[in-house]
């Protein structure tokens, strides 16, 4: 009786001992794969876990890892990216105002030269105005939060108040507009027509003028913005 106790003991001690080595070997690569994920940060973000060949689910779960990995680096790429592009827009605006302000109070001036540094003023605030209205749709469209719902617009008119209210002295601007009816949103509508028309004012040669016309058929509406920019 004692020694099948004795080699019982002696089979379990040899088992367990087997079944370490056994276990240790067969979570070394889970081991490998935790190290190598708690490595990985923001800062680098490029780096990947090593996939191997062993054709089982150690291998499809680092692939679907990296490309967890691969996903999530594209979409940091795009803030960075669209942060950088927001900042320069943001800055020109901004460092405008500031400039013509300084200016103007520099010395004394006439009303004419007070009445042109304030419309200067109005009209680079209203431009930056635009932008943040830009990043704040953009910001709750991210966040999944519902814009206002459709409703008819008129294009034509659309492009007219536009036109008008941030290119009130443009002389290069102009409009040459029909109805336009459509379903939309207003407010992003005129936004993208503002947009349009900045590019435009941005990069036509001055005195080349600049045409924000509508038109409408019985199967489409259009805004054209003709320039002669680049």
């Amino acid at each position: 009786e004692f020694r099948r106790v004795l080699f019982r003991s002696i089979l379990a001690v040899i088992s367990g001992v087997c079944g370490y080595f056994v276990s240790a070997r067969a979570l070394r690569p889970i081991e490998a794969l935790t190290r190598a994920a708690a490595s990985i940060d923001v800062g680098h973000l490029d780096q990947r876990l090593d996939v191997g060949d062993t054709s089982d689910e150690l291998q499809r779960l680092a692939a679907t890892f990296n490309g967890m990995l691969d996903r999530l680096q594209a979409g940091v790429s795009e803030i960075a990216n669209f942060t950088s592009e927001a900042s320069h827009e943001l800055r020109t605006p901004v460092s405008l105002i500031r400039t013509t302000a300084e200016l103007a109070l520099r010395r004394a001036r006439s009303v004419q030269e007070y009445e042109a540094a304030l419309t200067d003023v109005l009209a680079h605030s209203t431009r930056l105005s635009a932008l943040v209205s830009v990043l704040l749709t953009m910001a709750r469209a991210d966040a999944g939060v519902e814009d206002a719902p459709f409703e008819a617009v008129d294009l034509g008119t659309l492009v007219t108040n536009v036109v008008a209210r941030q290119w009130p002295e443009d002389g290069r601007v102009s409009t040459r507009v029909t109805a336009a009816p459509v379903l939309g949103r207003p407010a992003q509508l005129e936004r993208l027509i503002a947009i349009l028309v900045d590019n435009a004012t941005k990069y036509s040669p001055a005195p080349a003028p600049i045409v924000v016309s509508t038109s409408a058929d019985a199967t489409e509406v259009s805004v054209i913005v003709e320039d002669h920019g680049i």
